[in-house]
């Protein structure tokens, strides 16, 4: 019996290896319907079901194995692999740190804890960790990638490159580092070695849906429109499972700037949202808030905000005006920061609110269990698919009303988030398809107004070494908003108007490669066309402003922050007028000012306008005039009304959930 036991293993095992899955799990099952309490073969089998997306198989296998042999270092190692992966670092590391127990010094197990005390916040004990490992087998790949990672985090930037170069000499094989060395690279301003890399790893793997994703999103920051656009389709048909969910989101916010239809992409936003929240019930299992009576007693309804951004960054800044405005005789404001970076705004919005917890070091179900105790009755993202979002978290729903709002131009996909906070100028006609949210269409402009005030003196055009009577066009928008269409109609509009400069200023904009990829839609002298380098602060950044006389807004994805900036300094924008919320958001921004001439229906408008005003010297001064005194009065007022109006929708929907509660 022993010995046919034995046999039926190791024929599992060589299936396994020869890459023969389903013969190895036929034999692993033929052993177990045997042995049950044979460790080796459920961690064997696990580690399939984990390798093909069945996490549930996984973790159930890896739980009997534990049930059988609480000392299994490989089971306690493979069940913090399934856990890391899907967010729960502190459960992970301590999974991680009972395999040590069992099997000290495993190089593996290692470096797996060094990624759950990176994810944790504690960077010191990852480096240690990996290098810990490196020591124990200096030929671990995965352990100088995932030391990258955690040098990365650090901003030690130069270390994180040689150590995805050192992992890419010993693994050629593993996409992940392609995937993580392409995006150090483009985030360092390296984009022709990043592009280079990128089209190298899709030879190398041409039918891994990360490495697309990952190549996707260094063309798209390098200037490279044309060539992600053919990967694109690829992405957008693609069916994703639960263990790609990490690639989607990584791209999800780019998409916003493609040219694709909206249905496509508001249908990998709702794929992402459930991925999401099956993700979350395989981790959290039945983790679940009973809200019946919870919040008997309370005199004033309180609101949640979730964001990484309560700092110097424009959801900061638009979320300030909001926390110091609230009438706190009816509302409690709690703020949940996912950001270890506080600043002077940081510290205004603290004095503001009524309670503000920096929970970025704990696991989701962890701010979940502390927003449910703190009985929040509304909780609102204001991070949608944008950098150190929790999205998880909000599918554990631990407040009966949630909604997104601010910091992001689309839906979550999630059916957790019931209410999307917009406008009725900023969604297109077929906006209600595009969410599973509902929407809540503000009658003004979905975001108040920030006071962005400028007393720095900044550059004269006589500096850059334009004329004085020269009308200087201005772009201070992302890299990747600059598509070709975009750059092709500027394009046409200086050659509509030769006594006239366009200005860009982006993140690297002072790079030659940069420089040139925005150069090859222009043919016009090329001393017309000016790079100025992103400043140190936003005073320095507002007053750039000075220099211009009309602001360019790309399309399909607008400006929102920028397009504010501009205005507030009295430098009319032009756009054009689109059919989704992120071709939106300008045109509702001069709507609910009363400048909707600067809005174009069309590109041949959007010429019209903009050579109108750059030939027109009275008018433009006029158009000027009245752009500065509708940002004086939308200061003076507008936000009273804003305030008024979202404490009023925030009234509304409280009062729908508890009629709802009551009937049933």
């Amino acid at each position: 019996m022993r010995y046919q036991s034995r046999t039926l293993f190791h024929e599992a095992v060589s299936a396994q290896i020869n890459g023969d899955v389903q013969s190895a799990l036929r034999l692993y099952n033929k052993l177990l319907k045997k042995i049950p309490a044979h460790v080796p073969a459920l961690n064997n089998v696990g580690g399939l079901h984990l390798a093909s997306g069945n996490f549930r198989a996984a973790v159930e296998c890896f739980k009997k194995a534990l049930k059988y042999d609480p000392e299994s270092g490989d089971a306690w190692n493979n069940l913090g692999t399934l856990l890391l992966k899907f967010g729960d670092a502190k459960t992970a590391r301590e999974c991680f740190e009972k395999a040590l127990s069992s099997t000290p010094q495993d190089p593996v197990v290692l470096t797996n804890l060094g990624s759950a005390l990176k994810e944790l916040g504690c960077f010191n004990e990852a480096i240690a960790c990996h290098r810990q490992s490196l020591e124990s087998n200096p030929l671990n790949a995965k352990a100088y990638n995932n030391l990258a990672l955690v040098y990365k985090e650090t901003q030690r930037f130069k270390e994180a490159v040689t150590c995805l170069k050192n992992a890419l000499k010993l693994d050629a094989k593993d996409s992940d580092i392609y995937f993580n060395l392409g995006q150090l690279l483009a985030e360092q301003g390296r984009f022709e070695e990043a592009v280079s890399l990128s089209q190298e790893a899709i030879k190398t793997f041409p039918d891994s849906i990360s490495t697309m994703i990952g190549a996707a999103r260094v063309l798209i920051e390098s200037g490279h429109w044309e060539t992600a656009n053919s990967l694109l389709p690829r992405i957008l048909n693609h069916e994703f499972t639960v263990s790609e969910l990490p690639a989607l989101r990584h791209l999800l916010l780019f998409l916003n700037a493609s040219d694709h239809f909206t249905g496509q992409i508001a249908r990998l936003h709702f794929k992402a949202g459930k991925l999401i929240e099956d993700a979350v019930k395989i981790t959290s299992g039945k983790e679940s808030y009973c809200f019946t009576g919870r919040f008997d007693g309370l005199k004033r309804l309180r609101i949640g905000y979730v964001s990484a951004d309560f700092n110097c960054h424009p959801v900061g800044l638009f979320f300030r005006e909001i926390s110091k405005r609230y009438d706190r005789k009816k509302f409690e404001f709690f703020c949940y920061s996912l950001s270890r970076k506080t600043d002077e705004l940081t510290e205004k919005i603290i004095k503001d609110v009524t309670v503000f917890r920096n929970v970025a070091h704990l696991s989701n179900l962890e701010i979940a269990r502390c927003i449910f105790e703190d009985r929040i009755q509304i909780l609102i993202d204001l991070a949608g698919y944008t950098s150190n979002n929790r999205m998880d978290l909000f599918a554990l729903r631990p407040a009966p009303v949630q909604v997104t709002a601010i910091g992001y131009p689309h839906g979550t996909g999630l059916s957790t988030i019931d209410y999307r906070i917009t406008d009725k100028a900023a969604e297109g006609p077929e906006a209600d398809k595009e969410y599973r949210e509902g929407l809540i269409r503000l009658p003004v402009f979905f975001l108040p107004f920030p006071a962005f005030v400028c007393k720095e003196r900044g550059f004269t055009k006589s500096d850059l070494g334009i004329p004085a009577e020269s009308v200087t066009f201005v772009s201070f928008n992302a890299l990747h908003k600059l598509r070709p269409e975009v750059l092709q109609l500027w394009n046409r509009i200086l050659q509509q108007n030769p006594n006239s400069s366009l200005i860009f200023s982006f993140k690297y904009s002072n790079l030659p490669y940069l420089q040139s990829r925005i150069r090859d839609y222009f043919d016009i002298d090329p001393n017309r066309l000016l790079f100025i380098p992103q400043t140190e602060t936003q005073e320095q950044h507002r007053a750039r402003y000075r220099l211009a006389d009309i602001a360019l807004d790309p399309f399909p994805y607008n400006g929102t922050t920028t397009s504010w900036e501009a205005l507030c300094m009295g430098v009319p924008v032009v756009t054009l007028m689109g059919d989704r919320h992120v071709q939106r958001t300008t045109w509702s921004l001069l709507a609910h000012l009363g400048l909707e001439f600067l809005a174009a229906a069309d590109t041949q408008e959007y010429l019209h306008i903009a050579s109108e005003l750059a030939c027109k010297p009275a008018w433009l001064r006029e158009v000027r005039d009245k752009v500065k005194k509708a940002a004086d009065n939308a200061l003076t007022t507008g936000n009273r009304e804003y305030i008024k109006h979202l404490q009023k929708a925030f009234l509304n929907i409280w009062h729908t959930h508890s009629s709802m509660s009551l009937l049933h």
